[in-house]
């Protein structure tokens, strides 16, 4: 981004305190915040965004959680922003290490995901990382259809996609306020 955007407009949020640590660490410009693992609002007091993206995000969060994040950029958003995601396909469960998700039912996440668009497989805590809010899992490792995300995130359309060129279980979605 520093290419493009002075580093005083450029901003960066993790719910996970040794991310910003390391970022601080290596001298990454920006503003920086730490953030709630399911957000309820956005750092960075009214600030409104043109371009918000989330690599390697939504691939690992439960859907309550990802529609709430969702929800919460919209809010944050100018009219003519973009929004910029990377999901994993159905594909990723036929390549995934199972020791990421011990006692996954990968037949039950598979059938998930080919039946709704969404599949998800959760974590265990690990660490300082919480993946439970309450009763309710949180992080883990997820798929989505695209479809998926044209029927439930009203808040955005989606105005194109493709497959990454160096990881094909890696997704590019683009969206737009709705």
């Amino acid at each position: 981004l520093l290419k493009y955007v002075e580093p005083d407009r450029i901003y960066g949020a993790d719910p996970w305190q040794r991310s910003l640590d390391l970022c601080r660490e290596h001298s990454v410009p920006g503003h920086l915040a730490l953030c709630d693992y399911v957000p309820r609002e956005l750092a960075f007091g009214r600030t409104n965004f043109d371009v918000v993206y989330a690599f390697s995000v939504f691939t690992h969060l439960s859907q309550p959680v990802a529609t709430q994040v969702q929800r919460v950029l919209r809010e944050r958003v100018n009219d003519n922003s973009l929004f910029a995601i990377t999901i994993r396909p159905f594909e990723y469960w036929s390549e995934i290490d199972a020791s990421l998700v011990p006692g996954i039912d990968l037949p039950s996440v598979e059938r998930d995901h080919r039946e709704h668009g969404f599949g998800f497989a959760p974590h265990s805590g690990v660490g300082e990382t919480p993946f439970m809010e309450g009763d309710d899992p949180i992080y883990g490792e997820t798929s989505m259809e695209v479809d998926w995300i044209r029927e439930n995130w009203k808040e955005w359309r989606v105005i194109g996609s493709y497959c990454s060129t160096w990881d094909s279980l890696q997704q590019y979605v683009f969206l737009a306020p709705a």
